[in-house]
């Protein structure tokens, strides 16, 4: 008795090592055109995010992605400029805060300072979490006339004129 392969035998045998290559070539195109580009796209995406972030994605192709990568970097770029316009205005502000030659100071609605500026500071030496009426006034409680509590009743703008005591014991 003779053993022999047959037709489909041998198709078999020659077909399992082509689909092994042809997949193998599939996943390096797949890993070379789409899957390399796409992390490179997130890579940069993710570093949009970052303060220091200078230098976009490389455009390798003039294809899809590299279409989408170079919007990606216009995009950044624009971030960019954004980020430069709101620290100057940040700092502008806090310059104009700290340099007003009057006391300034920011209260939450249970009258803690959240905020104040350098003439505060000085005049009447405020402590972290202090409430308003102890900073000014070294009360217990809120005052009896509230302009920041009328000022979170109705939004708009109130002042008082009161007296209190600077960090030196003088009346203020």
């Amino acid at each position: 008795m003779a053993i022999g392969i047959g037709y489909q035998e041998n198709a078999m045998l020659l077909a399992t090592p082509l689909f092994v290559c042809l997949t193998a070539f599939i996943c390096i195109l797949i890993i070379k055109w789409i899957n390399r580009p796409l992390s490179s796209l997130l890579e940069g995406i993710r570093g949009i995010g970052e303060e220091d972030h200078q230098g976009g994605i490389r455009v390798y192709y003039n294809d899809e992605m590299g279409h989408l990568a170079r919007s990606i970097n216009e995009i950044a770029e624009g971030i960019g400029e954004n980020r430069t316009k709101l620290k100057q205005q940040r700092n502008q502000y806090q310059n104009l805060f700290e340099q007003v030659p009057c006391i300034v100071t920011v209260q939450d609605r249970d009258y803690k300072l959240i905020s104040y500026n350098r003439e505060f500071a000085e005049t009447f030496d405020p402590k972290p979490d202090d409430y308003c009426y102890y900073a000014y006034k070294g009360r217990d409680e809120k005052c009896v006339v509230c302009p920041v509590e009328r000022t979170f009743e109705d939004g708009r703008s109130h002042m008082s004129e009161e007296t209190g005591f600077s960090k030196d014991g003088t009346r203020t």
